[in-house]
Order: structure tokens, then sequence, then C-alpha cells
């Protein structure tokens, strides 16, 4: 064994320890720093093309950041053929314990490589370094100003992974293993070796360049140029599969990596995912030229549209079907969506009675879809009933978002169902992502706008479909019985029982201490403290009772006490009547609060009736609950009897 390489074994075993430690919450994609790849996604899961990079995702929700690079493009400045410096493949994902990034070359063994990756974590032009380190005369664009950059030294195999500032101060080491034939390699970054302010970034931008190494640990001289063999780039122009590919020197020829990918991770579980995705689509609409495409905001943040495109063409430079990018000054808030009609508004409106927000083609209206020639230089966006695709380009036109549907297919992508006539695939839920199409999508009918119907009170017609609104959100239940109604996390409105002590329309406890009242006679008779659900008064086949299920209730804030059907003027029977009283109140008594005194007035011995309002017909009996109290009746009921006796 070398020396190096023993120096280096305690190392790798503590920093080993130090990553299986960390926590392990919500690691839908562990990484093992092995050097054998088993954890990372497999060739079934890149792009169609070189020098395109995509957004895997697996059923578990982790993503995987994979770029495929042109091979044969290393420059030939030290080495002719350049093998060891040529990358083929890069890849990066994440979650809460490290910063994962996995680099394939085209194989080799001497001079060393050495690889530099520059992480912008505020993504604002200019904010930070923009030169490679080892005097690489290499620098990144003004977009991807770096604070952080991750540099090996000593090769791929039993080399080392510095962390360093924008100052090119070392702050942290991170953890490299090849694998046997030292021509691939995987790279772990512990979040906690970055500052508290960069542990949690909402997105980053990388810069990759790849070097040889000098026996100083810096990069071999290429003398007036820079010193990258290759780098990270589509050369401003992406070529599939029946394009030349450039070379690295038409990228770095000028000294600076036009180039960068971006990642967006999330906050909680750090897995990327998408900051743009289809929400919804309709294939099969009502005429062909009313399809549509909707995009929604996955991010905490409003987008620039401008950055992103969305079309139908899955390879690069072909001319039957359509790639185009949102245009200028074009913005979307975060959680908010977007329809892009693909055959202009026209047929859209006339399908739909609503405009779209942007449409493919068409004169006047909303802002058109602007060609991305370098991808599609013709072809239309129009969506087979059968089976098609639908992609999402992002930053740096990085593929983040595809869905295919019936027999169309992409590599490591579930197809839905082929659609059937007016039927809308909606992403439910709207976060869902698993690159498994009928998982994410579900199939529905038109249920709201101009040919259906209203949606429900916790919902709001979004274009044709019934989305949920935001929880908390008042709403009415339709049971006049509740109060506080809101809305719910799963779209139902919810209200708190008017009888479980509630305010406003309570059916609960009315306290009125010392409450009195009169009969239609004029004479008083005191009533118990309290008026309580277990003895109030119900409608009961035309006469009002005293039950111990029946209460009485505060009608939308009018003064009246009524019962739960309606205190209609009818003859009241006292709880005595069977003992042989006269029973009878008054005909056309009726029971009202006045400034704290229940008065009876009404019959031959009232100047006017007082009019009563409707009830509600809240049921809120005790007798549906556990503890009905039968004591407080017989209370009620005898004080009442002692007090009608009195009077006589």
């Amino acid at each position: 064994m070398r020396k190096g390489s023993a120096l280096f074994l305690p190392f790798l075993v503590g920093f080993a320890l130090e990553i299986a430690f960390l926590p392990l919450s919500a690691l839908a994609h562990p990484v093992t720093i092995d050097g054998r790849f088993d954890d990372w996604f497999g060739p079934s899961r890149q792009p169609n093309g070189q020098n395109l990079g995509i957004l895997a995702k697996n059923s578990s929700g982790g993503g995987e950041l994979i770029w495929v690079d042109a091979r044969g493009d290393a420059r030939t400045d030290l080495m002719n053929p350049e093998l060891d410096a040529d990358l083929h493949l890069f890849a990066v994902t994440a979650d809460p314990r490290a910063l994962y990034f996995r680099l394939a070359f085209g194989g080799g063994t001497s001079p060393p490589v050495q690889i530099q990756i520059a992480l912008d974590f505020d993504r604002m032009d200019g904010n930070g370094n923009l030169h490679l380190a080892g005097f690489a005369e290499t620098e990144v664009e003004d977009s991807a100003a770096w604070e952080f950059l991750i540099q090996t030294r000593g090769g791929l195999s039993g080399g080392s992974v510095r962390i360093r500032n924008r100052s090119y101060a070392d702050i942290g080491t991170g953890m490299m293993a090849a694998n046997a034939m030292g021509n691939e390699v995987e790279i772990a970054v512990p979040w906690e070796r970055f500052p508290a302010e960069f542990r949690n970034p909402n997105a980053m931008r990388m810069t990759v360049a790849i070097f040889r190494e000098n026996s100083a640990g810096d990069t071999a001289e290429i003398p007036d140029a820079s010193d990258a063999l290759d780098v990270i780039s589509d050369y401003g122009d992406p070529r599939g599969p029946l394009g030349t590919q450039p070379n690295t020197w038409e990228e770095v020829m000028d000294g600076r990596v036009n180039h960068s990918l971006e990642l967006w991770l999330d906050r909680t579980t750090r897995e990327p995912y998408s900051p743009l995705v289809v929400s919804r689509f309709m294939s099969n609409a009502p005429s062909p030229a009313s399809e549509w495409v909707e995009v929604r905001n996955n991010t905490p943040f409003s987008l620039d549209l401008s950055l992103f495109a969305i079309g139908d063409e899955e390879t690069v430079d072909q001319t039957a079907e359509f790639m185009g990018t949102f245009p200028a000054g074009s913005t979307l808030a975060s959680g908010s969506t977007a329809v892009i009609a693909l055959q202009g508004s026209s047929a859209f409106m006339n399908s739909y009675g609503v405009s779209p927000n942007f449409e493919v083609m068409g004169a006047g209206g909303p802002p058109d879809l602007v060609r991305l020639s370098v991808w599609s230089p013709s072809g239309s966006f129009a969506l087979a009933n059968d089976s098609d695709e639908i992609f999402v380009l992002g930053w740096k036109r990085t593929i983040i978002d595809v869905v295919t549907y019936g027999t169309a297919t992409y590599a490591g992508v579930v197809p839905r169902s082929a659609l059937p006539a007016n039927v809308i695939a909606v992403r439910n839920p709207v976060t869902s992502d698993t690159d498994n199409c009928m998982v994410d999508f579900e199939l529905t009918f038109e249920d709201c706008g101009p040919m259906a119907g209203t949606c429900g009170p916790c919902q709001r017609c979004e274009r044709w479909m019934c989305v949920v609104v935001v929880e908390g959100t008042p709403c009415d239940d339709g049971d006049a019985c509740t109060i506080n109604d809101r809305c719910n996390a799963m779209g139902r409105c919810v209200g708190t029982p008017a009888c479980d002590g509630g305010s406003g329309r309570d059916g609960g406890i009315v306290s009125i201490a010392d409450a009195s009242a009169t009969d239609a006679g004029g004479d008083a008779f005191s009533l118990p403290d309290a008026w309580r659900p277990d003895a109030f008064m119900v409608v009961d086949g035309g006469v009002d009772v005293w039950r111990p299920d029946a209460f009485m209730v505060v009608d939308g804030g009018v003064d009246a006490f009524e019962a739960p059907d309606a205190f209609s003027p009818d003859a009241y029977q006292s709880p005595d009547a069977s003992e042989g009283d006269s029973g009878v109140i008054e005909r056309d008594a009726q029971m009202v609060r006045d400034g704290g005194t229940f008065r009876g007035d009404g019959g031959s011995d009232a100047g006017r009736p007082r009019p009563m309002t409707q009830d509600s017909g809240c049921d809120c009996r005790v007798g549906a609950r556990a503890g009905s109290r039968p004591w407080l009746l017989g209370f009620g009921l005898l004080c009442l009897l002692a007090f009608r006796r009195k009077r006589r």
C-alpha cells in the first residue's frame, strides 16, 4: 500500500462513520460512498441524447439530476487521445445528510485527473467568485458566480476532496470513492461542512470542469488558454444523436464556461424536484384545435418563466414537433398555474369561454410561446389522442418534467393510459412526481365551468376543474346548527356544532340569572336560573311540550328565543297539565327576550302579539349525547309548578 493510501484510510473510515450516524429521516434516495454505484439511478434513466441533462425521479419521490456528456469531446492539448479527462456522465442528488456527486470518465491511469465543481447557492448574477482554482485560467458565467468550490486532489483513486470558500480557503473535506477501474467516482459533501446559512438552500447552480493535475496539486498548464480539458456544456446548441458534437474548445476558447446546471431541493427532505411541472392537460379535447396544457410553479418563489420551455418534441434537432420558451417578462407566482392553448386562443375560447394564459400560435390574444429553434427548428405542438409526450425544460435546457401517455415512451417514464374524449389528466396531489404517470395523474371529466356545474364550498373553479382552496378558508357547510365553518386540508367544509358551547347561534346553556316571566294574564312567575339543553320547549304535534331533549336557541342575533322548528302561535301546554291544572298558559303566547326578562305576550290579555321568526331547525338534542341530566328537568318543572300554584 502506498503511504498516501495508508494515511487516507483512517480518515475514510472516520468519515464513513460520521455519514452513517447522521439523521436518517426522509431518505428517499440514500447514497453510500463505496465506489459501487448501485444506489444511483441506472442507464435507463438517462436523457436520450448527449450534452443533455434530465431530472429523473423514482417511486418514492427521490430525485437525481443526470447529465450525459458527449464522448470524445475532450481537448487533446496534453494527451492524445484524451481518455482520463473525457467526461461521460455527471449526476447529483442530496438527502438531509449530504450532497452527492457521481462522475464517469473514458478511462486511463495517469497523470491524475482533477475535478472542480463550483456551487452557486444564491443564484445572483456576479455575486461570488468567477474564477476556478489551481490557476485554471477558467471562469464561470456571471449567473453562476460561486460561493463554494468542490476540488479533488491526488486523482480519483485514493485522492481527497477539498471544500473551499470564495476566497479559496479550505473550510472542510468531503468523501470520495472510485470503482476498481479508476474511471468512475462518487463524492459526498456533508451539509454541516458549509456555514449554517448555506446548509439548506432552495436551489443551486453548478459549473463542472475537468483538468489534469500537476505535482503541486494545481491544474496542469495549457499555455495561453484555459486549462479545462472537458466541461459540462451544450455549447449553446444541444445536439442529439443525429448531430456532430462540438469540441470542448468551442466552449472554453474565451476562458469562460457559459453553461451550468440548476438543482432545486426540497426544504425538508433535500430531495431534488422540478420547479415547474405539467399539472393538467387535455389531449382529446372537444375539438382538435382546443387542446391545452397547464403548468404549475412548485417552488416557494415567483418564477421567471422565460427561463423555461415546453413542448412535445422528445429528441433534439427533429422537425415534426415543437419546443418553445415562454416570452420575456413572463412570471408565475408560487403555487400558481398557467394554461397554454396549443392551437391558438380563438379555438380555445370557442370551446371553453375563457382565455388561456399563453398560446402556441395565433394572432392577438395572450402572449405566444417563442420557438426554441436549437431544439426544434420546425414543427407544431399538437397532442395525438392515442399517445404523445409533453416535456418541460428548465435552466439551460435541462429536461425537468416528462409526461407520457398511451403508447408513447421515454426511458424510465411509465406512460398514462390514453385519455378518452373530453377528459382531463390531473396531477394529484399537485406535488406528486414519481415518473410514473399512472400514479402521478388521475383522469377526470370536466366538473365546472361553461360545460359543467359548480364546485363545492371548499373548491374554486380553475379552468374546468374544481381545485381545493387554502385550508382555513371560511365556507358554509349548509348546516344551520354549526358555526365557524372552515375548509380543512382535504377540501371539506367543517363547522363547530352550535350546541357544543360555541358562540352566536348557540344551543348550549343560555345563562340568564334570576330570569322571570309573565304569562298572558300578566302574572309573574320565576324560571330556573339557567336555560339548559335538558329542559327546553319543542313543538310536538302542534302542541309545545316540555321535554328533556328540547332546547331554545338565539336566531341569527334576533332577540327571540324559539323552539327548533317554529314557535308557532299554538296553545302551549304546561308540564303539570296531567295533574288537573288548567294546563293552558294562553293561546298565541310567545316567549321573547326583552332586556333579560322573559315575557309571554299574546292572547286576550295582551295588547298585541309579538312577531316570531322562523327558526333554523337546529337539533342538538342531548338525547343524542351521553349523560342526559333528568334532575335538571325535574328542578325546572318543580319551580314552574310552584309559581303557577302561587299565582292561583
